[in-house]
């Protein structure tokens, strides 16, 4: 099973491509880098023009925003793909990380 994202902010125009365009230029890429010769026996294809956070110049002023809200509201904890990274694991891993929940801190 795999999955795969194209596109993103260094190829945007790539969100506006038909479905068999975007499945060419993956299976293309999937032979350069896998070896990978066929057609999928299933695929499942998703189009979001917006999927995944930018951090860009002066998000640590909402970071330091957000920890304050947190210091001033204790109990409550802001987490998410907005904050700690992109991937599951990383919100996951700031949830049981974080200072203001030390209890059990995975590594």
């Amino acid at each position: 099973t795999l999955t795969v994202f194209i596109g993103g902010m260094r190829n945007p125009e790539l969100v506006d491509l038909t479905e068999e365009q975007v499945s060419a230029i993956v299976l293309t890429d999937l032979n350069t880098l896998l070896g990978v010769r066929s057609a999928p026996v299933f695929s499942h294809f998703t189009r979001w023009s917006k999927a995944i956070p930018q951090y860009e110049t002066g998000f640590g002023e909402f970071l330091e925003v957000m920890d304050l809200i947190e210091q001033m509201n204790p109990g409550f904890y802001l987490a998410g793909n907005f904050r700690t990274g992109i991937s599951l694991d990383a919100c996951i891993r700031h949830s049981w990380n974080h200072p203001l929940t030390q209890t059990n801190p995975v590594p």
